[in-house]
C-alpha cells in the first residue's frame, strides 16, 4: 500500500514508518537473495510461494542466504537454484539441512518462551 492511501486513511505516522521499513526491508532481502542464488528479479508479491519463501527469509541473515545460496551451488546439491525458483516451499524445507546452526548458536525459535522459563523458575525454587 503506498503511503500516500495510508496518510489520506488517517493512519498514525508511527505505523506508516513502520510500513515503509518492513517494505524496504522486505526489497533487500529480496535483492540480497536474487543476488545470491543468480536470479533476475522475481515476482515476489505476485506468486504465493515466493510471498512465502520472502516472509520466511525476513528474519535471516545476509550470510545464511549467502550460505544457503553456496550450497544449492554445489555439484550434486538435491536442491539447485533452478529447482529453488520452480518450487521455493522446497527452499523453506531445506534449510536446516542447508544452514544448520553455527557452533554455539541455537536455531531461531529454539529460545526458551516466557512459559517455559516461567516454569524453570519454579522447578528450581526461584519464583
Amino acid at each position: 500500500m503506498g503511503i500516500d492511501w495510508l496518510l489520506a486513511a488517517g493512519v498514525p505516522a508511527e505505523e506508516v514508518v513502520a510500513v515503509v521499513q518492513r517494505e524496504r526491508k522486505e526489497r533487500e532481502v529480496a535483492a540480497a537473495f536474487e543476488q545470491a542464488m543468480g536470479y533476475n528479479p522475481l515476482p515476489w508479491w505476485t506468486e504465493r510461494k515466493l510471498s512465502q519463501l520472502l516472509r520466511f527469509l525476513m528474519d535471516k541473515t545476509p550470510e545464511e542466504i549467502q550460505r544457503f545460496a553456496a550450497w544449492s551451488k554445489q555439484n550434486f546439491s538435491p536442491l539447485s537454484p533452478a529447482k529453488v525458483r520452480q518450487y521455493p516451499n522446497l527452499a523453506i524445507e531445506c534449510w536446516p539441512q542447508a544452514c544448520p546452526p553455527l557452533k554455539g548458536q541455537k536455531n531461531r525459535g529454539q529460545e526458551k518462551s516466557e512459559f517455559e522459563l516461567a516454569l524453570e523458575r519454579k522447578q528450581n525454587g526461584t519464583l
